[in-house]
């Protein structure tokens, strides 16, 4: 994923009425990134598609303010829909396919634990980045709202995949509450 630069300076956001370049670069990194995003997402590689929506999520909600996203411009709200829907959908569209893959692998019986999905830690940690960032914009009321941050919806889908997986881990024999360790390829004598 692209690494995305600082935003500029809340002053100079607040002067400009159309997005300077620099603006419209970062834009462009982000739309980039999130569209990555949903690539990985596509293909199963959910790992590193979590990785990304962290990544693509700190860097939106911490500079929300320096962005201009919590600004009441009428001039830009079509535009800030889309973009919140699109980010939205992005965090939902990981957790759906955790979701599926999660349950696919617990009817099939597919051995355990499969690289691709994300485990209990890292969705956890999802959950608590989530929760900051929204704690950081609920002033701007960018929460829970068509423009803002879906937090119910998406810390709800967060832990009906925790669930899933807890769920799995009761059904193996043997099964404890810490995540065995994944091997990164064949064992050798």
């Amino acid at each position: 994923m692209p690494e995305f630069p600082q935003a500029s300076a809340p002053e100079a956001v607040e002067q400009q009425e159309q997005p300077s370049t620099s603006h419209d670069e970062e834009y462009n990194q982000y739309q980039e990134a999130l569209k990555q995003t949903f690539e990985k997402t596509s293909r199963g590689r959910l790992v590193e598609a979590g990785q990304s929506l962290l990544e693509i999520s700190e860097w939106l909600l911490g500079h929300a303010k320096e962005l201009g996203l919590v600004s009441d411009d009428q001039s830009l709200r079509e535009e800030r829909l889309k973009l919140w829907e699109e980010f939205n959908l992005c965090w939902l569209a990981v957790l759906q396919r955790q979701k599926d893959d999660t349950q696919m692998i617990m009817n099939t019986g597919q051995g355990w634990p499969p690289r691709s999905i994300l485990r209990e830690n890292f969705l956890e940690r999802m959950a608590e980045s989530l929760v900051q960032h929204c704690d950081g914009v609920e002033k701007y009321g960018l929460v829970d709202y068509q423009m803002g941050l879906w937090e119910e919806e998406i810390i709800s889908t967060i832990i009906q995949c925790l669930d899933l997986l807890k769920g799995n881990k009761s059904n193996r024999p043997g099964a404890g509450n810490v995540d065995p360790p994944i091997q990164e390829g064949p064992s050798h004598p």
